[in-house]
């Protein structure tokens, strides 16, 4: 369901809709929330648009009330990790940095086979 941002027309007009209009305990509920939440769902102040439309001094037209208003994006906070999870994680980023890191540096440090090469050849000097 597409949530938009509150801005303070919405504010102002669901007060003004509380005051003066004749509203179900269901839609007063969602619209004394628009004082405190930060967004709403488009089927609250369409609902709202409706009851503003018998007032004079509130926006008439959906455009007019959504003026300023944004979409809403959710952003969940992260889920903890499990530290069993973490653990392993890190364990596994060790073993591959080292992999890695062997074999960056692989021709640079000698094989065991070449010490005896190297040995056998001065021995025949």
């Amino acid at each position: 369901m597409p949530a938009l941002v509150v801005t303070p027309l919405i504010q102002n007009t669901s007060r003004s809709v509380l005051a003066e209009c004749k509203i179900t305990d269901e839609e007063k509920e969602a619209f004394v929330l628009l004082e405190t939440e930060e967004s709403a769902p488009l089927v609250v102040l369409q609902s709202l648009l409706q009851y503003s439309k018998e007032l004079d001094d509130t926006p008439q037209y959906l455009h007019q009330l959504l003026k300023g208003s944004k979409p809403y994006h959710y952003i969940a906070p992260p889920k903890p990790r499990d530290p069993e999870l973490e653990k392993r994680c890190q364990k596994l980023r060790a073993e591959m940095e080292n992999r890695q890191y062997r074999k960056m540096v692989r021709n640079i440090i000698e094989p065991k086979g070449i010490g005896r090469i190297k040995d056998s050849m001065e021995m025949q000097d």
